[in-house]
């Protein structure tokens, strides 16, 4: 419960809350890495990108490196100013996405924290195609804010029954 309070506060833009329940729910789970992601992420919406960094470093060797979380700290690395070790885990994902499914959106999210809208876009296009699990959280998730007024993305997010 604290996990799942934590994330609708991140979602919410509430970051000092996330970070409370978050930090409650790793209190009490170590290895529950769910809560680990959305700290790194809260981390990095907060500015704190050396945080959020080590967050999401430390929780891809926990996770045996899931597409979420190397997606997750791809896009941080990018809006770290690491456009290299963000294509590193572009690279990842996609040589992943050869043998295994990989989600388009993740790598969507990648370039999303790469400021690369075209690319973004083309991937949140396959993956609404792909009618990927992920996308249900597009309209709040605040690593897209950079793409709120693109036309592109607000008729993605219209045919998604997000706005009218």
């Amino acid at each position: 419960m604290n996990f799942s309070l934590g994330w609708r506060l991140y979602m919410a833009r509430e970051y000092d809350r996330a970070l409370v329940q978050l930090n409650d729910a790793i209190e009490m789970d170590p290895s529950f890495v769910l809560p680990h992601i959305v700290l790194g992420q809260t981390y990095e919406q907060m500015g704190d990108y050396a945080k959020a960094i080590a967050e999401l470093e430390k929780t891809a060797i926990m996770s045996h490196r899931s597409t979420p979380v190397i997606a997750a700290l791809g896009h941080v690395y990018a809006v770290a100013g690491r456009p290299a070790d963000a294509h590193k885990i572009l690279d990842e994902l996609q040589s992943e996405s050869r043998t295994g499914y990989v989600s388009p959106f993740y790598i969507a999210l990648v370039y999303a924290g790469l400021k690369d809208e075209n690319h973004t876009m083309e991937w949140l296009e396959r993956a609404y195609a792909d009618r990927s699990n992920s996308m249900v959280f597009t309209d709040v998730d605040p690593r897209f804010d950079n793409l709120r007024n693109d036309p592109k993305f607000q008729n993605l997010l219209q045919r998604m029954n997000f706005v009218n």
